[in-house]
């Protein structure tokens, strides 16, 4: 009851339709592959624009600061750290008296002896003992 045109078509249509099965099975595979390439593309985009805005902020706050150390103000503030003083200004610099050492080279204790404050300090520095 089988044509036989049929017997002969079959193994044909059989190699066909495996043929077809393979290439839609290979390009499945290859865009399943392609969307994780792509992701993972994506996510290291999402990190190099981080690392890129990261980058700018250090960018600005350097460049905020360059324009700072340039300044006059720095300039100043750097003389006032290292101990100098405009020319129309006096520069006052307060030293401890020098520990004097007792023969067996333990430093003597004074006994009430300074000043028993910053402001007495000051007042003996302009103004002599009080």
């Amino acid at each position: 009851m089988i044509n036989g045109s049929f017997r002969r078509a079959f193994p044909y249509r059989l190699i066909l339709s495996s043929l077809m099965g393979v290439v839609i099975l290979y390009l499945l595979v290859t865009f399943v592959m392609q969307t994780g390439v792509s992701l993972e593309l994506r996510d290291k985009l999402g990190r190099i624009e981080q690392d890129i805005a990261a980058a700018e902020k250090a960018n600005s706050q350097l460049k905020a600061r360059l324009d700072y150390v340039a300044s006059d103000d720095a300039a100043e503030e750097w003389a006032r750290e290292n101990g100098w003083a405009r020319p129309d200004e006096v520069l006052v610099v307060v030293l401890a008296p020098e520990a004097e050492t007792l023969p067996g080279g333990e430093p003597r204790q004074e006994d009430g002896v300074g000043p028993a404050s910053n402001r007495d300090s000051w007042w003996d520095l302009f103004f002599g003992e009080h």
